[in-house]
């Protein structure tokens, strides 16, 4: 079973609270990407989830699943049919009966 042990979850959680600590102190994001030596993307997504939780919006969430997203469609002429609902002839729109 994969994840982080409690350990690693512990350390990453106090970087994202010194970040939040650091967001209260109207610090910039690209700063705290430089001094804490991590991703953009994550801070962006740190100072979001600070504005609408607080430091309590940065704590670590155990044992909680990421939202697996859905598997990308393709297109209709690929042959690995996403469009079943539209299988079939189209309809005549001219005529009104559909």
């Amino acid at each position: 079973m994969g994840g982080l042990t409690a350990e690693r979850r512990a350390a990453r959680e106090e970087i994202r609270l010194e970040a939040g600590r650091r967001f209260a102190r109207g610090d910039r994001s690209l700063d705290i990407v430089k001094d804490l030596r991590v991703r953009e993307r994550s801070v962006e997504r740190w100072r979001r989830n600070w504005r609408e939780g607080g430091m309590e919006g940065l704590m670590s969430k155990a044992g909680v699943a990421r939202t697996v997203r859905s598997p990308r469609r393709s297109h209709p002429s690929s042959g690995r049919g996403c469009c079943t609902a539209m299988a079939g002839p189209l309809p005549d729109l001219a005529s009104g009966t559909f």
